[in-house]
């Protein structure tokens, strides 16, 4: 005769869900990353807008030389019958305009004025995700100092010179024949900010020996 033995299993555990302190701690840590999360976000593409676009408008002016370089001859009555590509920045209402062109120069009058008439734009340009603040000259390689120019600024380009012939009204130095405004001498300076963000600011320099590189501020 056998006996039976039988046991019993009882579950004590208990399912319970969060309480509504736990759920209120929950929900502010994960509001709290989310914020940080966006907020990086929104930064880091701020930064790459304006980086992009300081390093398009860097590339423009390295064509404009490498076409003012390379352009074939014999299309201007002016400056030793070459021809002369130049990039624009308008100066209108005491700030710059967030525009540019490019252009080349086809009249035998006076050079580094965009005629719409003669002229042939090459590229017309909004600046997108960036405001222009400021185009400077800077004299001396160890100088902090920049002077800012009024006006429109013309950056021109013409073969075989690889170096950069920058005219403004307030350039105060000599005229070239065939410009009508007077010549800067020293550095070039392109300042610019991110459009959201006044501390993400880029300068393109333009030295002038002819090249053209991107710094930080």
């Amino acid at each position: 005769m056998h006996n039976k033995i039988s046991t019993t299993f009882s579950d004590t555990s208990k399912e319970r869900g969060f309480t509504f302190i736990e759920f209120i701690v929950i929900m502010s840590i994960f509001a709290i990353m989310s914020t940080v999360v966006l907020f990086n976000f929104k930064g880091f593409r701020s930064s790459v807008s304006v980086s992009n676009l300081v390093y398009d408008l860097a590339l423009e002016i390295k064509t404009a030389q490498t076409l003012g370089v390379s352009a074939p001859g014999g299309i201007n009555s002016v400056i030793n019958a070459e021809p002369v590509i130049t990039v624009l920045f308008d100066y209108s209402s005491g700030a710059f305009t967030n525009s540019f062109i490019t252009f080349r120069e086809m009249t035998g009058g006076s050079l580094g004025e965009y005629d719409q008439n003669n002229d042939v734009m090459i590229r017309q340009s909004t600046v997108m995700g960036g405001v222009l603040d400021d185009i400077c000259i800077q004299q001396g390689q160890g100088q902090s100092s920049c002077s800012s120019l009024s006006g429109p600024v013309y950056i021109s380009f013409r073969r075989p010179d690889p170096e950069p012939i920058i005219t403004s009204q307030s350039c105060g130095g000599g005229t070239l024949p065939g410009f009508s405004f007077s010549t800067c001498t020293g550095r070039l300076k392109i300042n610019m900010h991110a459009k959201d963000d006044p501390m993400r600011a880029y300068s393109i320099i333009i030295e002038p020996s002819g090249q053209v590189h991107v710094s930080s501020v």
